[in-house]
């Protein structure tokens, strides 16, 4: 960038000042700024002219920087000058400077800036080091490192011990005695490159104990053509309010997905249920006098079934939505298995009964286990259940226990329709609930897997399903003797 280029300026098409990549602005003999481009605004830290002209009517040391005097008395092209922006950061700005004048009277200002903080701060920290003066490192908080191109450790400055505690001193030694083998390889690869080309390069690094770990910015710039500067910053506050930003967001996500899904299964698998009661209702009030005894008994169990359906679907999706929000509290003790079981089997009686479909309960009846006896009762209500719903008149369910080395399986066994691999391997999935229709047209939204799966995750274990069609299926899930205590 050179005086040159900015005598053209003043014919050149707004849409190309406007773009430019350097900041640019003019203004009148009245010290009126008549124009600044994005790039100047970026610079400065503002959003828009209008509140760039706010601040330059109480702002002083804005004034001096577009001081219409000042700049008119700057006899060469360019000039070095501390700018101030909104938020009141002081920056070095390199100013490039076109009187536009009318009958040898300078009516306008045109100038070009460019942020130098970087080079100027680099500048002088160099000088210091070199002459052993402390300005510039007394009042910056990062670490400074000189290194040869053959990576020995030449000086360091400002405490550098904080960084690697565990060595007196790293005067003397090299890079890969200091770092880890990852980072003193990345590290040695750009010192040679800035060395040789002199040419600046950014680097982030981490060093981990036991206890925590601390994250750094190192910058690498060029001494001479022997040597390079390392400036490490601690960025460990960034990283983790950047890391915790990201967490929240992930969890953000979470809840609106959650509510989403909430939503929309009150929306849909909740509204269907709720319509077929009230039209089976309306027929037994509007029509009670023209059905026989067999209708309104077959109608009173088609809402009999549905109310039933849509408890337990209500059942699972409170459970669910209080589990997405971590308000369910994991209480395990010691518990009774087959009684757990038996008092399940109560609740499904006459469901199963309806249905022509037989249940055993081969649990051991002294079996004595340490589970969460609310969660477990929600897992094997959801497993029984869907075992009658895929269960044909005659069909046998079988309740099993296994005893392993680190935990207990508890499984549902079915002679039911089964299903392929394909449908299986969907059953799980929290993204993608998925549901059939069971051997009586039953409905579900698939939500009571999925809680299953978060309830037997509570207890260290895993849930799975084998099947094949026309042969039924097997539910099993673990519960670690982690628990047992």
């Amino acid at each position: 960038m050179n005086g040159n280029e900015i005598n053209h300026l003043k014919s050149i098409d707004n849409a190309v000042i406007e773009n430019l990549e350097f900041g640019f602005f003019r203004i009148d003999h009245y010290g009126t700024l008549i124009y600044a481009n994005k790039s100047l605004l970026k610079l400065l830290e503002y959003e828009n002219v209008y509140e760039l002209n706010s601040d330059l009517q109480t702002n002083l040391l804005l004034q001096s920087c577009f001081n219409f005097n000042r700049l008119s008395k700057i006899n060469k092209n360019e000039n070095e000058y501390v700018w101030v922006t909104k938020n009141k950061i002081k920056k070095y700005f390199k100013e490039i400077i076109q009187p536009i004048r009318d009958n040898n009277k300078i009516v306008y200002i045109d100038c070009i800036i460019q942020d130098v903080t970087d080079q100027m701060f680099l500048e002088k920290l160099i000088k210091d080091i070199d002459s052993n003066e402390a300005s510039i490192l007394k009042a910056i908080p990062d670490y400074i490192i000189v290194v040869s191109k053959n990576f020995e450790i030449l000086e360091c400055k400002n405490n550098i011990s904080k960084i690697f505690p565990d060595f007196a001193s790293i005067k003397g030694l090299f890079i890969k005695d200091v770092f880890d083998e990852k980072t003193s390889i990345d590290l040695q690869n750009l010192i040679l490159n800035v060395v040789e080309t002199g040419e600046q390069s950014d680097y982030e690094f981490e060093i981990s104990n036991l206890i925590f770990t601390n994250y750094f910015e190192a910058r690498i710039v060029q001494r001479n053509f022997e040597e390079a500067i390392i400036i490490i910053r601690d960025i460990s506050r960034e990283k983790i309010a950047e890391q915790q930003l990201k967490k929240f967001a992930e969890e953000l996500k979470q809840i609106n997905a959650t509510k989403d899904k909430f939503f929309s299964i009150i929306a849909h698998d909740l509204r269907t249920p709720l319509n077929g009661i009230l039209n089976y209702a309306e027929i037994l009030s509007n029509e009670y006098n023209e059905l026989s005894k067999e209708e309104i008994k077959e109608f009173a169990d088609y809402i009999l079934e549905i109310s039933r359906t849509t408890n337990n679907l209500l059942n699972n999706l409170l459970e669910w939505a209080r589990i997405q929000n971590g308000k369910i509290n994991f209480e395990p003790e010691l518990n009774n298995l087959y009684n757990t079981v038996e008092k399940v089997l109560d609740m499904l009686k006459l469901v199963s009964s309806n249905k022509g479909v037989i249940i055993f309960n081969n649990i051991n009846k002294n079996l004595e286990l340490v589970f969460d006896k609310n969660m477990l009762n929600s897992i094997l209500l959801n497993l029984v259940n869907n075992a009658i719903k895929f269960s044909n008149k005659g069909n046998k369910i079988e309740i099993l226990s296994n005893e392993f080395d680190n935990y207990y399986k508890i499984s549902v066994k079915d002679e039911g329709v089964g299903m392929s691999e394909e449908i299986s391997s969907k059953l799980f999935n929290s993204n993608n609930s998925f549901t059939t229709l069971g051997t009586a047209k039953e409905k579900g939204t698939g939500l009571g897997l999925i809680l299953c799966k978060e309830f037997v995750k509570r207890h260290k274990g895993n849930i799975w399903v084998e099947s094949k069609i026309g042969e039924g299926s097997t539910f099993s899930f673990t519960i670690s003797k982690d628990l047992q205590g």
